[in-house]
């Protein structure tokens, strides 16, 4: 739609105008993740994404760069299984994969870390969270990044096989906190 001129506007009304439930417990949380994560590489994939569409349209250059960063966001988890299945290999091999460190590759550590964790705390005050809902989004972040990496495994999968051989359709499970109610359809 902003390809096509459309603008957003920030919309903040005094009464809410949208009201949405947070998922309750992991396997919401995880099947959420999931819808997601399918979305934005069934949008990666499709002739619709942001890297190659609307060139010369409507779309700046700041909205782009932030349509990629969502559509691109399912893949982080690549580096992020890595990182936690090489300790695993390390342990079973007996092996150390990292070279003696320097001293000038230990201070350049020790700056980005503190500079990663200056950057969370400051989060944190700026937007008034406490340790324990940080914390907990930590631990959601790594477990939608496994949750991602099995939407991506099953979205490519699913379009290698031949159509006769399909798995079958990748189901939505939708999260829903309130009990159902009547839709009427004008």
């Amino acid at each position: 739609m902003h390809c096509h001129g459309w603008r957003s506007v920030y919309c903040m009304p005094k009464r809410p105008a949208f009201k949405g439930s947070a998922p309750i417990n992991l396997s919401y949380r995880l099947h959420q993740v999931l819808r997601w994560a399918l979305g934005s590489v069934e949008i990666f994939f499709s002739r619709h994404c942001p890297i190659w569409y609307g060139y010369g349209g409507g779309l700046k250059s700041l909205e782009r760069f932030s349509y990629i960063n969502s559509v691109v966001y399912p893949l982080t988890s690549i580096p992020l299984i890595s990182y936690c299945a090489l300790p695993v290999v390390c342990l079973l091999t007996r092996k150390f994969i990292v070279p003696e460190i320097s001293n000038y590759a230990s201070i350049i550590f020790m700056a980005l870390f503190i500079s990663i964790a200056a950057t969370g705390i400051l989060e944190m005050q700026w937007g008034g969270v406490g340790i324990h809902d940080w914390w907990r989004n930590e631990q959601f972040w790594v477990i939608g990044g496994f949750a991602q990496s099995s939407a991506r495994n099953s979205v490519s999968i699913e379009n290698k096989l031949p159509p006769a051989k399909k798995i079958g359709q990748l189901s939505y499970n939708l999260t829903t906190l309130l009990p159902c109610l009547p839709v009427r359809i004008f």
